[in-house]
């Protein structure tokens, strides 16, 4: 099994390079001094009358000196600054800040022509956000706010697609032992199921933006439905970043969704009145869990 590479010191080449097939979704450039990764956002945006454009974030490998530089392209002039997010709607402003709490990151640094580039401090966690996420939400600016967002899914050559699963295969850094992720998203709604073998431990999760959750016990209540049955509540412990609620007997929900079509997630987030979460499709469970199998093995303790 490989390891996945470090971010980014020579990464964007050795992951292009080994497995350009799986970059196919992104538009892979070969210049003689430089590989490029371009991806444009999932709709134009409209910036002047009716002129339309689609932003591109481009990753750049030099192949001399293996530096990894990253950029939104915006295809007209803009200032020299723009807000990004992974995986959650775009935030919702109001006289006291973001209602959903998720953070979001600032990159205000050099322009290059009509790009926008990503300081060099935060190139190694911008590029592992679009290894790890799926979707990237962007705000620019040039003399008025444009807003847009772009499907990531392709970018890593780590992961495969089993039905509607996406399944990553590595290396835990923590005991050099496998870790086998399983995803799968809600589409629409704000709710990602994660199945995880790491350390050979076992866990099932659902993650979205920042749960509304008891401060003294961090619990949080799931409403799960399978196949449009009865919905029961689940009530489980929230992890440390907020963004995520560990589901108990995680082994035997596992084997309780195989067999099934869909899952419904509801739950309430910080902040937010109405009920979020939706409908995560997980038909091909049982073809996407051998890798997770082999390396959480039923039999183990």
């Amino acid at each position: 099994m490989r390891a996945r590479s470090v971010v980014p010191k020579a990464a964007l080449a050795a992951l292009i390079l080994a497995a350009p097939a799986q970059a196919q979704t992104w538009t892979l450039e070969k210049h003689p001094k430089e590989l490029r990764l371009k991806r444009a956002s999932k709709a134009p945006v409209v910036y002047l009358g009716n002129d339309k454009m689609s932003p591109e974030i481009i990753l750049s490998c030099d192949l001399t000196t293996k530096r990894l530089s990253a950029f939104v392209g915006a295809r007209i002039k803009v200032e020299d600054a723009m807000t990004y997010r992974f995986d959650v709607e775009p935030p919702v402003e109001s006289g006291t800040g973001l209602k959903n709490a998720e953070p979001l990151t600032d990159a205000k640094g050099y322009l290059d022509g009509y790009k926008i580039k990503v300081p060099a401090a935060q190139t190694k966690d911008f590029v592992k956000g679009l290894l790890s996420h799926r979707r990237m939400w962007l705000r620019f600016s040039f003399g008025r706010y444009l807003e847009t967002d772009f499907d990531l899914a392709g970018l890593d050559p780590f992961s495969s697609k089993v039905g509607s699963w996406t399944v990553s295969e590595s290396t835990s850094k923590a005991d050099d032992g496998p870790l086998v992720v399983l995803i799968a998203y809600a589409d629409p709604g704000n709710a990602t199921l994660v199945i995880r073998c790491q350390e050979k431990q076992v866990d099932a999760y659902v993650k979205s933006a920042v749960f509304d959750y008891d401060q003294k016990t961090r619990q949080a209540t799931l409403s799960l439905s399978i196949d449009g049955a009865a919905a029961q509540d689940v009530t489980g412990s929230v992890a440390t970043s907020g963004t995520a609620v560990f589901i108990p007997e995680p082994r035997a929900f596992i084997q309780s969704l195989v067999g099934h079509k869909t899952l419904r997630a509801l739950f309430h987030l910080y902040q937010m009145k109405a009920l979020q979460g939706g409908t995560i499709p997980i038909a091909d469970l049982a073809k996407a869990l051998p890798p997770f199998d082999r390396a959480c093995p039923a039999s183990q303790p």
